[in-house]
């Protein structure tokens, strides 16, 4: 072989050094231990990152790193000028609902929101994070027709657009599918006597919410706006009476 061969870019091998990442797991995995267990309440602030590093006797840097972990967890949540605070351990609003004893018909409604909580919120999150200027115009121009909408058919599927309209924002055509395959059965859900004007006022609140989160581009609000919607429909669906039982399962009818 002839002539000197190039010599290979150096390599900064200290930036592969396991301590740094034991140390920001280990933290991460002790906060969310305390968070799990109830040590660290829901609704309860964390110090600033300067603190705990210093409680903790690490880096700031991995203070920041561990929560953003926790962040992505959804464990806790990071607002300007709020800090951040515990969010707890994710439950479904559902879950008593779907392991207890239902009506076959009050079980369907049971278990197609709490699909709508699982799917819906991180779209939501994801449309933020993704939008254009079209998709956030779009989403202005289906919620200002909702606005003046008074036929419950035609509310119906103007909200039923907003929520397609969320999921092309994301640029997944996976997610986009998803929407649409369940679709039929969602707006199935959005015609049976639950287009009541206590109903439509309480989407359109929450569809503004929804909406100014994906135009101000914040994920974590628009997903947390998007779970207080589909639980805000729950509330008027599987509201219980004074015997514990659901409007659904007492009538046999879902409102949804």
């Amino acid at each position: 072989m002839s002539g000197a061969e190039n010599p290979a870019p150096a390599v900064d091998w200290g930036a592969l050094s396991p301590r740094a990442v034991r140390l920001s797991e280990s933290v991460a995995a002790r906060l969310e231990a305390m968070i799990v267990s109830g040590e660290l309440a829901p609704g309860r602030k964390l110090p600033p990152e300067r603190e705990l590093a210093q409680l903790l006797g690490v880096s700031r840097g991995l203070v920041r790193e561990a929560i953003h972990e926790l962040a992505l967890k959804g464990l806790v949540s990071r607002r300007q000028g709020r800090g951040t605070e515990v969010r707890g351990p994710y439950r479904s609003e559902f879950t008593g609902a779907i392991i207890g004893y239902l009506t076959q018909n009050a079980r369907e409604v049971a278990e197609l929101l709490d699909f709508r909580e699982a799917l819906e919120p991180p779209i939501a999150a994801r449309a933020a994070e993704r939008a254009t200027a079209a998709d956030v115009q779009r989403l202005q121009r289906i919620t200002a027709q909702l606005e003046s909408e008074a036929d419950p058919e035609r509310a119906a599927d103007l909200d039923a657009q907003f929520h397609h309209a969320i999921a092309l924002a994301t640029r997944n055509h996976v997610l986009v599918k998803l929407v649409e395959t369940s679709m039929e059965v969602l707006n199935q859900t959005r015609r049976r006597n639950l287009q009541t004007p206590e109903r439509r006022r309480l989407s359109r609140d929450a569809h503004r919410a929804i909406l100014a989160a994906i135009e101000a581009g914040d994920a974590e609000t628009a997903e947390r706006a998007m779970t207080d919607h589909i639980r805000g429909v729950a509330s008027l669906v599987m509201g219980a009476d004074d015997a514990g039982q659901s409007r659904v399962e007492k009538t046999g009818e879902d409102d949804d």
